[in-house]
């Protein structure tokens, strides 16, 4: 059955792991065809989003499902969190959004 994670090895969260299938099996699969979702990811430089990008790839993978995604970045202060991102995530090419002087000019 697709996403069954309870007997695959990885490298995850088990709790993580669980819920992203007990969401994928509750939500997802009775409405949708998962290889027909594009999933866009938000990238923030956080652990979560970062950890959930990885997360919904692997679920795919333990699934044997082709896994449509975006991610990108939204750079609002020309930090180090952009490169850092794109540096770690070498499965697919992390899109930077320029959101600096937006920011700039929304926060003065």
């Amino acid at each position: 059955m697709p996403g069954d994670l309870r007997n695959s090895a990885d490298e995850y969260c088990p709790s993580l792991v669980y819920k992203l299938d007990l969401f994928m099996r509750s939500h997802v699969l009775p409405s949708f065809q998962p290889e027909r979702i594009r999933w866009w990811l938000s990238l923030s430089g956080g652990k979560d989003s970062f950890a959930m990008a990885h997360a919904l790839r692997n679920w795919y993978r333990v699934s044997g499902l082709h896994f449509d995604s975006v991610l990108f970045n939204i750079d609002q202060w020309h930090g180090d969190a952009a490169a850092a991102i794109k540096r770690q995530i070498s499965w697919e090419d992390v899109q930077v959004i320029e959101a600096n002087e937006l920011t700039l000019r929304q926060t003065k």
